[in-house]
């Protein structure tokens, strides 16, 4: 049972950091994804079948893999 507890934990914390990451992104702020910097500024947007991969047609990013410029 505690083991199933833990699981939830760390599941509710990624599940916040994503929504994080997420709306920074839409709020125009900057975040890190592989080394690059992106933002709305700099020409990244969502892809229109996936809601969470970004892309400024040359570079893609899901933003899963990346975080928040605040954070680091």
């Amino acid at each position: 049972i505690i083991f199933l507890i833990f699981v939830a934990v760390v599941f509710y914390i990624a599940q916040e950091d994503r929504k994080e990451i997420y709306i920074a992104f839409e709020n125009e702020k900057e975040i890190i994804c592989d080394n690059f910097i992106v933002s709305k500024k700099l020409g990244f947007k969502f892809d229109k079948n996936n809601k969470y991969r970004v892309s400024d047609d040359k570079n893609s990013f899901i933003l899963y893999n990346c975080i928040s410029k605040k954070t680091e």
